[in-house]
């Protein structure tokens, strides 16, 4: 009987189902590997994991983006030049502690910095929109304008804090907006000079309109950099000096 041709079949049968059943499940499990090794979508994940990769890399793209290198600027006129031998002053980091206040001066306190204007001088809300627009948050900028000018395109003076790690990327960034204007009539090269008693990068620049200025950055500690910045028709760094002697950082 058990030779019979009848159990024969069935055997054969048994086999071969079980043999297809085997088969579809090793299918299976090779389908669910690839399914799960492949790549996520990238534009929505409730990973926070994930979701913070994402920022980051973005962040990382638009930092690069935004990171020129200077070019050569599109006039023939001489541009200044700054004698870097001959430069004075002790770096920024090193002016802490209070701020000095002259007679007849104003102290403008700010998060990180104290600086002293005289008492005619008008402080200019750096903050809200304005401030996100710099990179920094308020409380940590400052603009300041002398009693001379009736308006910030006559002189301005502007100090402000953000959470950055190179002087040079903010410099050079700064720099090929310049460069590239069509009204620029003058720009220095970034390098280092003296501004008050102070010694850090940055350049000066001038447009055909007649107003001048200049844009200084430096490291005050790990991703924490000053932006000190004039600029206007009337508004020489000679003007600014005394004010900017009583510039301290805490």
């Amino acid at each position: 009987m058990a030779n019979s041709p009848y159990w024969n079949k069935l055997i054969c049968a048994s086999t071969l189902l079980a043999t297809f059943i085997i088969v579809g499940c090793v299918r299976q499990t090779s389908n669910d590997n690839v399914f799960n090794l492949s790549t996520p979508d990238l534009t929505r994940t409730a990973d926070p994991k994930m979701a913070q990769t994402l920022q980051a890399d973005v962040q990382i793209t638009a930092a690069a983006l935004v990171t020129l290198v200077p070019v050569p600027t599109p006039t023939g006129a001489p541009l200044p030049s700054f004698d870097v031998a001959n430069n004075g002053g002790t770096p920024i980091a090193e002016h802490t502690g209070d701020c000095p206040v002259p007679d007849g001066f104003l102290l403008n306190t700010r998060a990180g910095f104290c600086i002293a204007a005289p008492t005619s001088w008008t402080p200019l809300n750096v903050d809200g929109g304005l401030a996100a627009s710099l990179g920094t948050t308020p409380g940590q900028a400052l603009s300041l304008r002398p009693d001379w000018a009736d308006t910030s395109d006559v002189c301005h003076l502007l100090i402000y804090i953000a959470p950055e790690a190179s002087a040079q990327d903010h410099l050079n960034t700064r720099y090929a907006e310049f460069a590239t204007r069509s009204d620029i009539s003058q720009l220095s090269p970034v390098q280092i000079s003296s501004l008050a008693d102070m010694l850090l990068p940055g350049f000066y620049w001038g447009i055909t309109s007649g107003a001048t200025g200049a844009i200084y950055a430096d490291i005050l500690g790990p991703n924490r950099l000053v932006h000190i910045s004039f600029g206007g028709t009337d508004c020489s760094v000679d003007q600014l000096n005394p004010i900017l002697e009583t510039l301290r950082f805490q």
